[in-house]
């Protein structure tokens, strides 16, 4: 898979996440083989923004003001839920590198390691639940449920293309990655 198409992955699921699936899903990134000129990583990342915005925009039938407001609305939330995918990343790590050692795990960290996994889900739940409180102020419900359905379409790409280069990456080395647990 080339970079320009992970890059237009990773961008697909950042512009449009707000889900609890988004976090799921984006347990771990896709790493590009070959690193993009900075200029290009942009140019690319804002002509993806535009494409996107004028789908959406165009799906759901939002007036122009509705459309400003839902990208107020995704930025406002973007921040925050990256710091919650991040860290639960992090802890999920944590946890699989403590299953891994079998019997010699240390039960009271990974007692630890479920308790902050489980915050963290919580934590995602309420941010999810503002955002759609803050959505509702100008989508209409059935806008909202359509939002949804294109994020979950573009979340299911992104693993598509996510697997699929772990798949290539086990074809290139001969070994296997271990496999995320599943949620």
């Amino acid at each position: 898979m080339s970079a320009g198409r992970k890059l237009l992955a990773w961008v697909m699921l950042a512009a449009l996440s707000s889900s609890t699936v988004s976090a799921q899903r984006a347990a771990r990134p896709l790493r590009p083989r070959q690193a993009q000129p900075r200029g290009q990583h942009a140019q690319l990342e804002q002509r993806l923004r535009q494409r996107l915005g004028a789908v959406v925009k165009q799906r759901l039938q939002l007036s122009d003001d509705q459309f400003r407001k839902l990208t107020q609305t995704n930025r406002k939330y973007e921040r925050q839920r990256r710091q919650l995918v991040q860290q639960e990343r992090a802890t999920r790590i944590g946890l699989r590198a403590e299953i891994a050692a079998g019997d010699h795990a240390n039960q009271q960290h990974v007692a630890e390691l479920m308790a902050q996994l489980v915050k963290l889900q919580q934590q995602r739940l309420g941010l999810l639940a503002e955002e759609q409180q803050d959505l509702s102020t100008f989508l209409t419900p059935v806008q909202r449920a359509q939002y949804v359905a294109i994020e979950e379409r573009i979340r299911q790409r992104v693993e598509q293309m996510r697997q699929q280069q772990l798949d290539t990456a086990q074809q290139d080395t001969g070994r296997h990655p271990p496999k995320e647990p599943r949620r």
